[in-house]
């Protein structure tokens, strides 16, 4: 369950509650019918012979979920053709012309959910809410999938930041119990500051020039937006296993690089000699190039050290979701975005220590900032101050190209 902060206690303290819902003010348009749409999922109790016979749409014993629908416009096309105009007026030098009601606003839906499920005194909160958030997914999914409409699935990420929680009470009536503020729910953009935007003309030639730091940095980043601002699981877990596998193969591939081309004898004498591949596996340049070449704890045996806490939070969950369709959940999600900045710190420490090593493979994948954070840029000053990194770069990645079949 997304953070929150209760801001609201009412309720009535006598009578007996049957149902808890929570009322959701939904981000993205869903194609529900013009009025609304109501699911009811009953329990087994509701199909026994013996049992008191089930009263449909008021059985007090079914999960439901309802959608409300509300007519808006969207002013977002209106505007942004308006500042594409006043831009133009701007490049051509000439006065920016006045901006009527030639574009009409386009009309949306706004979705309201309600869904409830049987609820009694000490229950588990959080079982309760996954339970009527399942219950909502799926009734959004089956309308995504009738349409083939592109609307994204629905997670506590893709709501309006703040929610109802309304008990309903034997005899029908609803009473709202809690106002929760969700506290991720609103990401603005930051302002740049002016080491950031320096930082933003590096990454731009790193981009250009196709270094891999950059590569795993923007996967790292899309694998915390899946989680933190789109709620797309799946997503999530995926591009943080591209990351982790760009920023694993990368390292192990430049040490081999750096170990046969450029030095006259291999540092680290009798380890494995690898190739770049599209069939090498994480798993293996881990223990045959890493872990010699590196030192360190390379050990995979609990989650709770760096390269466990990679295989069980990232490789595991991303085979599942390829082999078994697996759908993970939001906590699945958090912990591969924690997991891979566990291995990424821990890879980028074991490379600063043998930076006297592999002072090139240091300068490509931590970078002199980075270095110097860790007390390390001392070890690479004199690689730094004497060869062309950009040089050196191009040919690694022709190293690389001359190897790598890409061929299914």
């Amino acid at each position: 369950m997304a953070e929150a902060q209760n801001v609201m206690v009412t309720g009535s303290e006598n009578a007996q509650v049957v149902r808890r819902h929570y009322v959701f003010a939904l981000r993205d348009e869903v194609p529900a019918p013009d009025d609304g749409w109501t699911v009811y999922r009953h329990g087994p109790e509701c199909f026994v012979e013996d049992s008191p016979r089930c009263e449909g749409e008021n059985c007090e014993t079914a999960e439901v979920c309802k959608l409300f629908l509300f007519e808006g416009e969207d002013r977002r096309l209106f505007d942004g053709f308006k500042d594409l105009l006043c831009t133009l007026s701007r490049l051509s030098g000439q006065p920016e012309q006045g901006f009527g009601s030639e574009l009409e606003p386009l009309p949306v839906r706004r979705v309201v959910a309600a869904v409830g499920a049987p609820w009694r005194e000490g229950d588990n909160d959080g079982a309760h809410y996954e339970k009527c958030m399942s219950l909502l997914r799926d009734t959004v999914n089956a309308l995504r999938l009738a349409t083939g409409a592109h609307t994204p699935q629905v997670t506590i990420e893709r709501v309006w930041p703040a929610y109802f929680i309304v008990d309903e009470y034997s005899g029908g009536t609803m009473e709202a119990e809690q106002l929760v503020v969700v506290e991720h729910g609103w990401r603005s953009v930051p302002a740049l500051t002016r080491d950031e935007v320096e930082t933003a003309h590096e990454i731009l030639i790193a981009t250009w020039l196709r270094n891999p730091t950059e590569i795993y940095g923007n996967f790292r980043l899309e694998a915390q937006r899946a989680a933190q601002t789109d709620g797309d699981y799946v997503e999530c877990i995926l591009k943080a296993a591209i990351a982790a596998e760009v920023l694993i193969k990368n390292v192990a591939w430049m040490l081999t690089w750096e170990a046969t081309h450029i030095f006259s004898s291999d540092p680290a004498p009798g380890t494995f000699l690898v190739k770049p591949t599209s069939e090498g596996k994480p798993r293996d340049l881990i223990g045959k190039v890493l872990s010699p070449r590196l030192g360190g704890n390379w050990s995979s045996q609990t989650p709770q050290q760096p390269i466990g806490a990679w295989r069980t939070a990232i490789a595991k969950r991303r085979n599942a979701i390829i082999h078994l369709g697996y759908r993970p959940s939001a906590k699945e999600a958090h912990e591969a975005v924690a997991a891979l900045t566990v291995l990424e710190d821990h890879m980028v420490d074991r490379l600063a220590t043998r930076a006297a090593v592999y002072p090139r493979t240091a300068l490509q994948i931590i970078g002199r900032s980075g270095l110097e954070r860790r007390g390390a840029f001392g070890k690479v000053r004199a690689t730094y101050q004497g060869q062309d990194l950009q040089e050196l770069l191009k040919e690694y990645l022709s190293w690389v190209e001359g190897h790598l079949d890409l061929d299914p």
